[in-house]
């Protein structure tokens, strides 16, 4: 199914998969953990685009009170469209990643911030004989807003940059080597959490433009 990528680097301000209601909920909680199921669909050149179903965990430290960083780690899997070469295979692999997010602090009910964040995909898949290696680098800024509509209800917005660059290999019966680049460079999120009694926070988010999909998380702040 895809492509074998390499490396890239960010782009402008906005934020990753990620993490908006840790970087709004709790500036003063040591750190947040958080599960994530997430689809994401990015276009690439040449009429294809990386399709990504995952699985996986976010931890975030807060380094300030309006300063964090986090680390990602997860599983996912490939699924191929328009490419005519890949599409008998469906390859899965590992993803991990970094960020760093920057917050105003909250005014009235609003809180505005910037997130840059950086990951890398690799998955691979052995079939008959033949082989398929994909593997791309990902950075992505964005600029959120957020809006507090009830004690434990908050809407968030976002505008957002991205960067990627891989290649895809395959080996075997067919032998070809295909970089891969981002289409489009821009797009928006919007997204809804809402906040648990025991500091715990669920949300789901949807995104469009450059990376289209979205995500469903489950976290929790610890004192």
């Amino acid at each position: 199914m895809k492509h074998r990528l390499s490396t890239s680097l960010l782009a402008l301000s906005m934020t990753a998969p990620a993490l908006l209601p840790a970087a709004t909920t709790a500036a003063d909680s040591p750190f947040y953990f958080e599960l994530e199921i997430k689809q994401q669909r990015i276009p690439v050149e040449g009429n294809s685009q990386l399709e990504a179903s995952s699985f996986g965990f976010r931890y975030r430290e807060h380094l300030a009170e309006n300063l964090s960083i986090d680390m990602t780690l997860g599983r996912f899997g490939l699924d191929h469209t328009n490419d005519n070469q890949a599409l008998t295979y469906s390859p899965a692999g590992y993803h991990a990643g970094l960020g760093l997010s920057a917050s105003t602090a909250a005014r009235q009910r609003l809180q505005a911030g910037t997130d840059l964040s950086y990951s890398y995909y690799v998955s691979s898949q052995d079939k008959a004989g033949d082989k398929i290696d994909i593997r791309w680098n990902q950075a992505k800024a964005r600029l959120w807003l957020t809006v507090q509509l009830t004690p434990q209800l908050k809407a968030y917005g976002c505008a957002f940059v991205i960067h990627l660059d891989g290649t895809q290999k395959l080996a075997g019966t067919i032998t070809a080597v295909t970089q891969l680049n981002n289409l489009d460079n821009s797009g928006e999120c919007g997204g809804l959490s809402w906040k648990t009694e025991d500091n715990g926070v669920v949300g789901i988010e949807a995104n469009g433009g450059a990376m289209r999909g979205g995500r469903i998380f489950f976290g929790r702040l610890f004192n």
